[in-house]
């Protein structure tokens, strides 16, 4: 990276290879990562959450059926209350899971594609 002239502000060459070599050097860059993907994060969270309440009909119809009966059974009010708990529930901790699952799969293997994808794009700028 260079910063208005011909001084590099970061030498992206050896960036690459210290985050290969010795990967616990750089939390710092995983808690930044990881910072700007809690909102996206909670994004996918409302998108499943979506997902869920209106496409899977069966569910949707079953969950609308329970509410609609709720005012005059308790166990009906009771048992949408749990289905819709057990849906947000679902929601939100679905891409934590996937994300997690990424992260973790064949000893960071994905991780290493993404870092050799910013390699390869930081090459085709011109910043290696």
């Amino acid at each position: 990276m260079i910063f208005w002239g011909s001084v590099p502000l970061v030498d992206l060459t050896q960036l690459f290879a210290d985050m290969r070599r010795a990967p616990g050097d750089y939390i710092w860059l995983m808690v930044t990562l990881f910072s700007t993907l809690i909102p996206t994060l909670l994004h996918l969270s409302v998108a499943v959450l979506t997902l869920g309440l209106q496409y899977p009909a069966g569910v949707r119809n079953f969950v609308a059926g329970l509410l609609e009966r709720g005012e005059q059974s308790g166990q009906a009010a009771l048992l949408s209350g749990i289905c819709i708990c057990a849906m947000i529930t679902i929601a939100l901790w679905c891409p934590i899971w996937i994300f997690t699952f990424v992260v973790t799969h064949d000893h960071g293997a994905i991780v290493n594609a993404v870092l050799w994808g910013f390699e390869a794009f930081a090459w085709a700028i011109g910043g290696i």
